[in-house]
């Protein structure tokens, strides 16, 4: 737990991630969510991509895009 320590503060783990570029665990959550309906509808990896498009512009896309098809690829229906 140190390593979440600033000068005897402790800093709650999501903020942390967040502030280290990685996703917090409510943007897991929400991907997870999104990508099992849309794969338990019948949606391919190029269409579920394709409704994530918007995070384009964001700074960290790549990190989402590889989580999601990672994500996408180890449901199994």
């Amino acid at each position: 737990m140190a390593e979440n320590e600033f000068e005897g503060v402790e800093i709650p783990e999501d903020l942390l991630n967040s502030i280290a570029g990685g996703m917090t665990a409510q943007e897991k959550y929400n991907i997870d969510s999104f990508v099992y309906i849309w794969k338990k509808t019948g949606m391919s990896l190029d269409q579920v991509l394709d409704k994530f498009s918007v995070l384009e512009g964001n700074e960290n896309a790549d990190e989402y895009y590889s989580y999601i098809i990672q994500y996408h690829n180890s449901l199994q229906f």
